[in-house]
């Protein structure tokens, strides 16, 4: 019995752990329905974990234009080094047009966060990455592929483009073996 009106309604923490619930166990409208109730501002603080697992789950949905626009409506105009929260919003961006094969809107939004970051990009993100609990938890060979597809190391990124295509019947398989053919071409 969670209370989602009214002065003690639920905090943010308590819907998005719900949300992230619900998303592991493969409910994908009950998650979508629990992780919006935890939006409640437009804060990265404390935030990112449910605006990503919102993304993720409306892109398993098919609806990639409303995940694109979750991250986006909270990106910051730049990504301050000090950070963390903004750069996993925008990497998270980055992997969505990536899968939606908008590779130009991706490599837009990389570079940019590579402008923004200098020299901290590779540390800053691989910390956020390494820290993250991704669901589905294959999820996180998808990230540490375009994040080494980015550094340019190239054997690094196809062994996770690799590992995520032989996770199973994972909705983005098609596009990491293009990352792979694209790879060893």
């Amino acid at each position: 019995a969670v209370k989602i009106e009214g002065p003690d309604k639920a905090s943010a923490d308590v819907t998005g752990r719900l949300g992230a619930l619900e998303l592991r166990l493969g409910n994908t409208d009950a998650a979508i329905r629990w992780l919006r109730y935890a939006q409640a501002g437009t804060s990265l603080m404390g935030n990112v974990e449910w605006i990503v697992y919102l993304a993720t789950a409306l892109a398993q949905r098919g609806e990639m234009i409303a995940a694109t626009e979750t991250l986006d409506r909270v990106m910051p105009a730049s990504i301050p080094y000090f950070n963390p929260e903004a750069a996993m919003v925008a990497f998270s961006l980055a992997v969505l047009y990536d899968r939606d094969e908008q590779r130009g809107n991706a490599f837009t939004v990389l570079d940019r966060m590579q402008g923004n970051l200098n020299s901290m990009y590779a540390t800053q993100l691989q910390q956020q990455l390494l820290r993250f609990e991704f669901i589905p938890g294959e999820d996180r060979n998808y990230y540490l592929g375009l994040f080494y597809e980015s550094l340019g190391d190239y054997t690094e990124a196809r062994a996770a483009w690799a590992l995520y295509a032989a996770s199973g019947d994972t909705p983005w398989r098609a596009r990491a073996l293009d990352h792979i053919a694209a790879i060893d071409a």
